[in-house]
């Protein structure tokens, strides 16, 4: 009982930590490298204080650690080698600004397959929207949801798209049950088929922490992360006909049920699974302490099992971003490490569909995004984590990490997500509740990144 409680204590002064040094870096960068971690994070660390206290009621069971392993050896990461670039625009030496109100024409979640055909969401309400002229004009291409609301979508290709909804009641004060309903569409929106059903329990007011994913226009999974009882939980539900049927693959518990039992543990604050085709997946998380976190599964997600990334214990933290695959093969990672001082960023690189990981140096201590295009072309935004320092720096390879190219200096780059098309074309979004400083906007480059223009969507009815 005595190593359950110290394990516990040792997880909230590893809490504290984090909470202080993420209160001294940017809190708007902070909240951007991964949507929805803050309030996670504040809710994990009120929750520890009763979860100890009350560990002598639970057992010594009831926590399976996530990072038992002790510290290993390990080599240092590969330095990065940057090209020298050509002169950057001054920097703009201004805060970056505070978010406003939602417009009703920003839009989230871009995709797109050709320079003319994607889809994306309208960041006021999570609708899909459609286009065949380009990003500046959208219609609306939505399925009568009556009062479900919106939770995730997935663009499978330039026809098809996934879409989950759900109605929430609450049980009891604080216990709130969810009806999930899952839609497909395989012709632009034009028509939806409502697909299966499946049940959430003990779930928040919203579930906007749910993400969807899809190889292909029959495999998918659901993936939804709760950290409100200080360790996270985490449900993972599959589809093998286009969300037709579902099944719970993995069901992670505080106080499991009889029989009940998981692959995934329960530490840290995990990322939604994702897959690179109907067998391989990964769960990431960000973790306040220990070894990073990477589960691999080749079963569909029935079963996990802890992949090492050859990196040491870490007492400050590390984060595993979900790895972005550009073919069955090659992947792309990026991991972070939490220090005494500066953050150190890693660029983890697959070509045997994630058995083996090489690791580079990326060019600088934080990241706002990343993109990759094919096996050797990328790009990744970063920013100082010097907090005086409120710029975004665009840096490019084209050797799949193992050297860089910096493409200056841009303000108007900082909090945007990434969706490059080919080496050239390219568009930047401002995700969610970080808006644009001057009105709705999304930024093209059609020189890989050296220049952007701003475009103002316009979205229209059907």
């Amino acid at each position: 009982m005595t190593d359950v409680r110290d394990g516990f204590e040792a997880y909230a002064r590893s809490m504290t930590r984090r909470l202080i040094a993420v209160s001294e870096k940017d809190p708007i960068r902070t909240m951007e490298s991964r949507r929805g971690s803050a309030w996670r994070t504040v809710a994990m660390l009120i929750a520890t204080a009763a979860i100890v206290a009350a560990v002598g009621l639970i057992g010594t069971g009831a926590l399976r650690a996530t990072s038992s392993r002790p510290p290993a050896a390990s080599p240092p990461p590969q330095a990065v080698t940057t090209r020298t670039p050509s002169p950057a625009p001054t920097p703009v030496a201004s805060a970056r600004p505070a978010p406003t109100v939602s417009p009703s024409d920003i839009v989230d979640n871009l995709r797109m397959f050709t320079s003319t055909t994607g889809w994306a969401q309208r960041q006021l309400d999570g609708a899909i929207l459609r286009t065949t002229s380009g990003v500046q004009h959208w219609t609306l291409r939505m399925p009568r949801l009556g009062s479900d609301q919106v939770v995730a979508a997935a663009f499978v290709d330039a026809d098809a798209a996934r879409l989950v909804t759900a109605t929430i009641a609450a049980v009891s004060t604080g216990i709130n049950t969810a009806t999930v309903r899952a839609w497909a569409t395989d012709d632009g929106g034009l028509t939806w088929i409502r697909e299966g059903t499946f049940t959430l329990n003990g779930v928040a007011a919203d579930l906007q922490a749910g993400a969807l994913d899809f190889v292909g226009r029959e495999d998918g999974w659901f993936s939804l992360s709760n950290a409100a009882l200080g360790p996270s939980t985490m449900d993972v539900f599959r589809t093998q006909n286009a969300g037709a049927g579902w099944t719970h693959v993995v069901a992670t518990s505080f106080m499991p049920a009889p029989g009940q039992s998981s692959d995934i543990p329960l530490g840290c604050d995990k990322n939604p699974a994702v897959f690179s085709d109907a067998n391989t997946g990964w769960i990431t998380a960000v973790c306040n302490g220990g070894s990073p976190f990477l589960y691999t599964s080749h079963d569909g997600g029935v079963t996990w099992t802890s992949e090492p990334l050859g990196i040491k214990y870490s007492e400050y933290g590390y984060t595993t971003n979900p790895p972005q695959f550009v073919s069955s093969s090659t992947g792309f990672m990026i991991g972070s490490e939490d220090t005494a001082t500066t953050p150190v960023i890693t660029l983890f690189v697959t070509t045997n569909g994630g058995r083996t990981w090489s690791r580079w140096r990326t060019p600088d201590s934080a990241l706002d995004a990343s993109d990759f295009v094919d096996g050797g072309n990328g790009w990744l935004l970063m920013y100082s984590a010097d907090a005086s320092d409120h710029n975004s720096s665009l840096w490019v390879t084209h050797n799949a990490g193992m050297t860089w190219t910096d493409l200056g200096l841009n303000p108007r780059l900082g909090g945007v997500s990434l969706d490059f098309l080919t080496t050239q074309i390219g568009w930047a979004f401002f995700s969610e509740w970080l808006q644009p400083p001057a009105g709705p906007e999304l930024l093209k480059t059609i020189d890989g990144g050296r220049t952007w223009s701003a475009i103002t969507p316009i979205i229209s009815a059907p």
